[in-house]
């Protein structure tokens, strides 16, 4: 009941020197790190006299209360709102615009910097106050580093959560200033705090474009980039954030894979996670996508996050969701990549071992998705069934009897045409003359309604099966070669022609995309005409000819042609889905020093400043601050959620 005696002193009392002796005491009181009494004091019935007397214009007595309501905003959103209903903004903006002193002004910046924090309610009502202007203002007037910290710092509160998010025009007003923080400054606390409040903005599902566009301006993302290749935690966190909320126009930047990459490597596990969760989004983009990744290294180290069982299920779980969504675009290619990979397989295996939330879901998922392409592909899907045979994973999905390993195992059996068990069907692969022949009389049309375009580069028999099927009533001009550039093939290749490579037949082109094939003729064939251009883009119909040229040798190619584009695209998911943190934490209690003149109040308490953050070489003093007890929560449900 200690802190509710001095408060009452402090109430009684008509002696100015008794009264602030009692409330410097009560500072302290609030000041602990364990339980501080914050609620004793509230019913103490003292926040009304704390708010008038940071009127005053008594400069010790104005600082003794600001620095009281500021611990007490540091507490729950029930005991911040207590400062609300008493008016405590109408009493910062007074004294950030009329300040007692420069102590005054600073203890109230980081009572409204605490009170944005709070939650959407309370940032929205500092931000109707206008202390989005004033703290604008104030970075602006030659504030030392220290302050300034703390400025940034509550403009990134300004600038926090989502439900709802800050108005719009207060978004526009802040963001500026924030990018000319980070492009401009060296510090790692304000570029922390900067880089955060483009995290929180663009972490909403509904970001307004302008906002979206001051956040992904192309020097911004590389500079931000070039932050985090200093690999320190506190800023590659933040930087992983921002490209995670705007992966749709960053993932293409030259640097983001590499840097998701380095993070999905360290030995830092919150750095590590957040890699995973990028990633997996990224994936889910496009085939190109999932291509940047694997040439950057990012699926290989994604697989050594699998394997570590030292790291949390949460970790595990969603480095298994970016391999789940490298295999939702059913692509020949990516999948025999993916195969390539060395500690995948034994990663999926201790996943599919693992409880559901270390990613056992999405590593089962991931083998139908790959199954399921590989069906029209015999050779790819017996080598996969072979590696997950040698790596353990068909003997535990024998074990394990549930409805997914059933699934997985009857694709493992199924032939190509998916109806029959391996090794008890008949050849799926016929000459393309058959083929042809077959076609022609089971659609009951003539064999001279058929085109044919044979493809291949030289030397692969397109001449000698065009001869063999002189028996047939095929008519010549309705059958081609082609071989060389592949924008020269999309061009040759048309709706309703029989694929066919090397004397083996595939299926009827169903699709043309006919703004690709525009564009293939405008680079004009040759040259450079192939960069850019896919042919998984262009054409529907068989598989996928530059994936088997690129899978097989040349001379155990059996099918041919032009894949279907038949994606199960990749799932994406916002940070409101997981659970994960918001972010740095949006509070900070006022630390107190054991200072003997309260005049020098301003020097301890910015010097206080700097030791709520870890990387400060001022050693901790004895008394504890409502932040670093916050900061202890923090970490005590991040290791509850990894557990």
């Amino acid at each position: 009941m200690a802190a509710q005696r001095l408060a009452q002193e402090a109430m009684q009392t008509n002696e100015s020197g008794d009264r602030l002796n009692a409330l410097a005491k009560l500072r302290r009181l609030l000041s602990q790190a364990k339980d501080p009494p914050i609620q004793e004091a509230i019913d103490s019935g003292i926040v009304p006299l704390l708010v008038k007397w940071a009127l005053t214009k008594e400069a010790t007595l104005a600082m003794e209360c600001l620095w009281i309501l500021t611990n007490i905003a540091s507490g729950s959103s029930e005991q911040c709102s207590v400062l609300l209903d008493h008016d405590v903004m109408e009493c910062i903006v007074h004294v950030l615009r009329h300040p007692v002193s420069d102590e005054a002004r600073d203890q109230a910046v980081w009572l409204a910097a605490n009170i944005a924090g709070d939650g959407p309610q309370a940032r929205n009502v500092a931000l109707a106050a206008g202390c989005a202007e004033l703290f604008l203002h104030w970075t602006e007037a030659g504030p030392t580093l220290l302050q300034l910290r703390t400025l940034v710092w509550g403009l990134a509160n300004m600038c926090r959560y989502r439900n709802p998010p800050p108005p719009l025009d207060k978004q526009l007003l802040i963001l500026p200033r924030i990018v000319q923080f980070i492009l401009t400054n060296k510090d790692r606390e304000i570029l922390r705090d900067a880089l955060w409040a483009l995290c929180y903005v663009t972490s909403d599902s509904k970001c307004p474009p302008e906002v979206r566009q001051i956040c992904c301006d192309d020097a911004l993302i590389t500079h931000c980039l070039a932050l985090a290749e200093g690999q320190v935690p506190k800023l590659c966190v933040p930087v992983l954030r921002l490209v995670d909320s705007t992966w749709k126009d960053t993932w293409r930047h030259s640097g983001v894979a590499a840097i998701v990459a380095w993070a999905a490597n360290s030995s830092d596990e919150i750095l590590c996670r957040e890699a995973c969760f990028v990633a997996s989004n990224i994936a889910g983009i496009s085939t190109e996508a999932v291509g940047v990744l694997l040439s950057a290294g990012v699926m290989q180290n994604i697989a050594s996050v699998l394997n570590r069982i030292d790291l949390g299920a949460k970790i595990r779980y969603e480095a298994s969701y970016a391999v789940m969504n490298c295999s939702g675009w059913k692509n020949v290619d990516l999948i025999v990549a993916l195969m390539q990979i060395q500690d995948l397989f034994p990663g999926l295996l201790l996943s599919l071992r693992a409880l559901a939330g270390a990613g056992c879901e999405q590593a089962a998922t991931f083998f139908l998705n790959c199954l399921r392409t590989l069906i029209p592909v015999p050779p790819i899907k017996t080598a996969f069934v072979e590696a997950m045979r040698q790596h353990g994973i068909y003997d535990h999905l024998q074990q394990t009897g549930s409805g997914q390993a059933a699934e997985i195992l009857s694709l493992c059996a199924e032939d190509a045409r998916g109806d029959a068990p391996m090794g008890d069907a008949e050849p799926r692969d016929q000459t393309l003359t058959q083929a042809v022949e077959d076609l022609s009389h089971g659609e009951g049309v003539p064999n001279r309604s058929v085109n044919v375009v044979l493809i291949g580069g030289g030397g692969t028999g397109k001449t000698t099966t065009l001869k063999s099927m002189q028996g047939l009533d095929f008519a010549q001009e309705r059958c081609s070669t082609r071989g060389g550039e592949i924008s020269a093939l999309m061009c040759e290749v048309k709706q309703g022609q029989l694929v066919g490579f090397r004397n083996v037949a595939s299926e009827l082109i169903s699709r043309v995309d006919q703004a690709v094939l525009q564009r293939a003729l405008e680079l004009q064939l040759g040259c450079d005409a192939d960069a850019g251009l896919d042919l998984n883009n262009f054409v529907e119909g068989a598989l996928s000819f530059m994936a088997m040229k690129m899978i097989l040798r040349e001379d155990e190619l059996q099918l041919a042609a032009l894949r279907a584009l038949d994606p199960m695209l990749g799932e994406s998911r916002s940070r409101g889905d997981d659970g994960m943190d918001d972010g740095a934490p949006g509070k900070r209690g006022m630390k107190d020093l054991p200072i003997s003149d309260p005049s020098d109040a301003l020097s301890a308490k910015l010097a206080a400043a700097s030791l709520f953050r870890p990387s400060a070489p001022m050693p901790l003093a004895a008394d504890k601050t409502a932040e670093q007890l916050h900061f202890s929560r923090i970490e005590s449900l991040q290791q509850q959620r990894q557990q």
